[in-house]
């Protein structure tokens, strides 16, 4: 993903239009001239900026990962004990879900994929959602549990919510379906905190 020239505005825009064509056409049909008409710029501008569509796609999916572990970490900070504080966080990683539409749910769906240009940010965005939720279970639990078992909880959450949007919507039943699963299965399987291995020293 490069820049060679131009504006902010310019790049803004360009994202903007990407964001509206790929959420309405889908990832895989979208081309270039739809991104281009979406952005009111020209293939020349676009390429001063982005090497292909699938560039642009990955900083689509990167900033809403950055913003996503924002809102996640802002969320738990907001809360003092521990317990709130992993329930503030999951409810926040809902409510992203929720205000994401179409375009993100299509973004999650190809980041699972091990050979998508998206799949390390995926990787990276869980390495972070894990040492903030480690970081709130070890305050409440005075433990400090293998990352696994976070990743394995947050993995299987993340299966929820993408299993729920298989048909291209996730809404606030959804949300409120998979929270009532999500956050008592991570307060139970915690409450067995002493059968759980704990990180290696």
């Amino acid at each position: 993903m490069g820049q060679s020239g131009g504006t902010k505005e310019t790049r803004a825009r360009i994202l903007a239009g990407g964001q509206a064509a790929l959420g309405t056409r889908g990832i895989q049909t979208t081309t270039v001239e739809d991104i281009l008409q979406e952005a009111g710029v020209s293939r020349r501008t676009f390429y001063q900026y982005f090497q292909s569509k699938e560039g642009l796609l990955q900083a689509l999916y990167e900033d809403a990962m950055d913003r996503l572990l924002l809102a996640v970490q802002e969320a738990a900070t907001d809360v003092d004990d521990g317990a709130g504080k992993i329930r503030a966080a999951i409810q926040a990683y809902l409510d992203f879900q929720l205000a994401g539409g179409a375009l993100l749910i299509q973004m999650q769906a190809e980041a699972i994929r091990s050979d998508s240009l998206v799949a390390q940010k995926r990787e990276e965005t869980l390495d972070a959602l894990v040492q903030i939720v480690g970081q709130n279970v070890q305050s409440v639990l005075q433990q400090d549990l293998d990352p696994l078992v976070y990743r394995a909880l947050l993995i299987g959450i993340e299966g929820l919510v993408i299993h729920c949007q298989a048909d291209g919507v996730f809404d606030e039943d959804d949300s409120q379906r998979v929270g009532a699963i999500a956050i008592p299965m991570i307060f139970s399987v915690l409450a067995s905190f002493e059968h759980l291995p704990k990180r290696e020293r």
